[in-house]
């Protein structure tokens, strides 16, 4: 203690002030503690719970905004899908269109062509049965001319000859 003693009157302390000293610190240091630092706690608790509060809303917006772009990306994507199906679906009702048209006019031609080899056909039956009336006409024409007159070789070759003239301009 006695060092002590010596130190505090090298630095020219005296005991009884230090007591008052020590005494006043312990004093100004409660009313600090009771007035100053509880508010100040308080406010630094309180500024801590602001930021925690930003910061907590921050990361909740922050996952809305999250949860959002990935709702928005995959509307984005539905609707990029939608657009292709329909012009898929566009270029599937175009073929068939297509290959109706075709079809049907496939089909025209075949009716055209079956007509006109129908039409054909008829044309030449008659022509057929016109040659044929003709040809029996003359036929029966020459008979009657044999009939009626006598036939010697010249009335026979003369009556070739008008046949076959007949016959020729009949062809025509």
């Amino acid at each position: 203690m006695e060092q002590l003693q010596q130190i505090l009157h090298d630095l020219q302390i005296k005991g009884p002030d230090l007591l008052v000293n020590v005494a006043g610190f312990l004093i100004v240091w409660w009313i600090l503690a009771r007035f100053v630092f509880g508010p100040v706690r308080e406010i630094k608790a309180a500024r801590e719970k602001e930021v925690a509060d930003h910061l907590q809303q921050a990361e909740h917006e922050r996952a809305e905004m999250q949860a959002m772009r990935e709702e928005y990306e995959q509307r984005l994507a539905q609707i990029e899908q939608e657009a292709r199906d329909r012009i898929e679906e566009a270029t599937r009702q175009a073929h068939v269109a297509r290959d109706q048209i075709l079809a049907e006019a496939r089909a025209q031609a075949e009716r055209l062509l079956e007509r006109g080899h129908a039409e054909i056909a008829r044309e030449r039956e008659k022509a057929m049965v016109e040659l044929r009336d003709t040809v029996a006409d003359l036929a029966i024409q020459a008979a009657e001319q044999v009939l009626h007159s006598s036939l010697d070789e010249a009335r026979h070759r003369q009556l070739a000859r008008d046949f076959l003239d007949t016959l020729e301009q009949s062809k025509c």
